[in-house]
């Protein structure tokens, strides 16, 4: 080959090893440690939660038909979940792929993507994420762990049938779980659903979902957790992941009382949800239940926030006002990472 021909690769070669050896800017770095820790997050975040939630098999007792022929009211509730959680998931997971190749350079970084990619370095949930999510607060971390527990609770139910007690913050939409809980007892009974109210007993068992969710990571059974709790029937739920803010409830004398010093939370015994026609006169206080300890959300056609999701009676020596002046009230997630 003549020499003049190869001179111009040469020049190029000696040009390129010089920019290989030239320091980096500062940007530059930065930008390159910024990709490596969202492609870190990323990683970690598919290899946490699954891509999506079985609907099939579902245990048999889950399709046993009614008199009439219905699908029972909580396989119906549980079929919704598992679709509304395929769908977020779906989000994600599609989110979390084209970002990583958007960072490689393989596909373009659109507005939408270069979100996700601040949200993921803030350890934020993306905004394209929580839109169509369940409601939260957490951050990112605490965000994931919540929703391999939820994916756990929701996959269990369908794969083993009904719990004895409910984790009542692992619900999508734990208010359409309500219906479904209504609407039972009205089959069963031929009652109108709007006739119907809901009465509550509280347990001296607590129960923790991660307690839950190791047992079933570990392939084991969960049924000593529950020591002697009764089983759900037709007319009774248990429920379970719901906490008191502003107060605590005191297990030996059976009612609310003043919060430890220090403690804005606590948990919660199993409290039993009891439809009924009529609720026994005693005074108790109706503690809000709220999905969230932010309490606000969207005013839906009720009146109510979307963050509201029933008032529940609880035994008190105090006078209900005691309680409203402190501003005490339930919540079934809280910004800490527990369950």
């Amino acid at each position: 080959m003549p020499t003049s021909c190869s001179r111009p690769k040469e020049t190029s070669f000696f040009i390129n090893t010089l920019l290989l050896g030239q320091p980096r800017s500062a940007a530059d770095e930065g930008q390159a440690m910024e990709n490596e820790i969202a492609q870190q997050t990323i990683a970690r975040i598919q290899k946490s939660l699954a891509n999506k939630i079985k609907r099939e098999p579902i245990h048999d007792t889950l399709s046993v038909l009614d008199a009439k022929g219905q699908v029972p009211s909580l396989t119906i509730v549980l079929v919704q979940e598992i679709d509304r959680f395929n769908i977020a998931l779906g989000i994600i997971h599609d989110s979390l792929v084209n970002l990583s190749k958007a960072i490689k350079g393989l596909v373009v970084m659109s507005e939408e993507l270069e979100n996700v990619f601040k949200a993921l370095l803030s350890n934020q949930v993306p905004a394209s994420w929580a839109k169509r999510s369940f409601l939260s607060i957490k951050p990112l971390p605490s965000y994931i762990s919540d929703f391999q527990r939820r994916i756990d609770f929701i996959q269990q139910w369908a794969e083993n049938g009904a719990p004895r007690s409910y984790w009542i913050s692992g619900f999508f939409f734990p208010q359409s779980f309500l219906t479904g809980v209504l609407q039972t007892y009205a089959r069963r009974r031929v009652l109108p659903i709007d006739s119907l109210k809901i009465d509550f007993d509280v347990f001296e068992r607590e129960l923790v979902q991660q307690d839950f969710f190791e047992m079933h990571t570990n392939n084991m059974s969960d049924q000593k957790l529950y020591g002697n709790l009764p089983e759900c029937t037709d007319a009774v739920i248990n429920v379970h992941g719901i906490f008191i803010e502003a107060a605590r409830w005191d297990l030996s004398k059976g009612g609310l009382c003043d919060a430890n010093f220090g403690e804005l939370f606590s948990r919660m015994p199993v409290v039993r949800f009891k439809p009924c026609l009529e609720i026994s006169s005693t005074v108790r206080y109706e503690a809000p239940l709220y999905k969230t300890q932010q309490r606000s959300g969207v005013l839906s056609t009720t009146g109510h926030s979307t963050n509201f999701i029933l008032a529940v009676l609880l035994r008190s020596h105090n006078d209900p006002e005691f309680w409203i002046m402190r501003g005490t009230a339930l919540v079934s997630a809280v910004l800490e990472n527990i369950c």
